[in-house]
């Protein structure tokens, strides 16, 4: 049951992280809507990813925070490159 929530969750990442790309290629100049897409970008993953592990802590399962642990820091280099990708769509375009 635990692997078919991660693979849920990586697949929601992926689609969220898509549209993210495409908003900030698709409508560059609009201010609001890249503020809005960036400010999100580099808000919501952190604030999951506490509470990811806050969760598996609460369950005490052995292996479980480690494994939390392995996945965030692949996933947080992944959330980099593309909050990287956005704030350069942003800069470039002012």
């Amino acid at each position: 049951m635990q692997h078919k929530q991660y693979k849920t969750t990586a697949i929601v990442s992926i689609v969220i992280a898509l549209l993210s790309l495409g908003l900030a290629v698709l409508f560059p100049q609009h201010r609001v809507v890249m503020a809005f897409v960036l400010g999100g970008w580099a808000i919501i993953p952190p604030v999951y990813f506490f509470f990811e592990l806050h969760h598996a802590i609460g369950k005490n399962i052995p292996g479980e925070v480690d494994r939390i642990k392995a996945s965030q820091e692949a996933a947080a280099k992944i959330w980099a490159g593309v909050a990287a990708a956005l704030g350069f769509i942003f800069i470039a375009d002012s």
